[in-house]
């Protein structure tokens, strides 16, 4: 897989994110195969090595805050105390 096949998928699968968390996360990992094309791999292989993209968004999205703070919320907004008032 190519460099630009490798981004613009994972730049898909993170599409649930911030945009300017997405935009991080492309930025880093060209980076990353720009360093190991930069070490003799060729494009393919230094793509390779990163694992796949669907590999690669799994573990931003685990990571993100985003994620582990939503179940967190949805608890916590439907929170009931004897304070509630039924004004039928």
């Amino acid at each position: 897989m190519k460099k630009y096949d490798f981004l613009k998928k994972l730049e898909e699968l993170l599409g649930e994110l911030p945009r300017c968390d997405i935009d991080s996360s492309v930025e880093y990992y060209s980076e990353m195969i720009d360093d190991k094309i930069d070490e003799g791999l060729s494009e393919e292989e230094a793509v390779c090595a990163i694992g796949t993209p669907e590999k690669v968004a799994e573990g931003i999205l685990t990571e993100s805050p985003v994620q582990k703070s939503a179940p967190e919320r949805i608890k916590t907004k439907r929170k009931s105390t004897h304070w509630n008032i039924n004004l039928h």
